[in-house]
């Protein structure tokens, strides 16, 4: 592919290359052509830049919700648990006994970590709005006899009071 020749068909190969996550060297590779060459069209083409732009956002969306998705199923680690110890070594330049100090693992566990709850919760609220809310609204239709019922009482204790005095 000839590094200097534009095609109009790379906007969308961009979005869609920048969408996988690829770095702009990864892209500069796709298109059989230098960083430079891409900077250029990015600097020159506004809707190559954008397309970019578009993929990058795409893509940090899609790590959000694998990361929110993780979170709220619950998932295992592997931890480690380092430690530095002094060793005694001897230096053959110096003829000397010298002391080093190595890393040494000490510990190494899957660990499990439990579902979150708010991601839970966030993740329903959005994916099942009719089913997950936090309010139930009442029309003001559903309220209407309700406040008939009211004024006719509040009428009737008037009335009351009237009888009394």
């Amino acid at each position: 592919m000839n590094p200097s020749k534009w095609e109009d068909s790379f906007v969308e190969r961009a979005q869609k290359i920048c969408a996988r996550g690829f770095s702009q060297e990864a892209l500069a590779d796709a298109f059989g052509v230098s960083v430079k060459t891409i900077e250029h069209w990015s600097a020159e083409r506004p809707e190559f830049r954008e397309a970019m732009r578009r993929g990058r956002y795409d893509f940090a969306c899609n790590e959000l919700e694998g990361t929110l998705f993780t979170s709220a199923s619950g998932y295992f680690k592997n931890e480690e648990t380092w430690e530095t110890r002094k060793v005694k070594s001897w230096d053959f330049e110096t003829d000397e006994e010298v002391i080093l100090e190595e890393l040494v693992l000490v510990k190494r566990v899957k660990k499990f970590f439990p579902p979150n709850v708010t991601a839970i919760i966030f993740a329903l609220k959005n994916r099942l709005p009719d089913r997950w809310k936090d309010v139930n609204k009442l029309e003001i239709e559903d309220l209407k006899p309700l406040a008939d019922r009211l004024a006719e009482a509040r009428k009737n204790e008037a009335k009351r009071e009237q009888r009394g005095s």
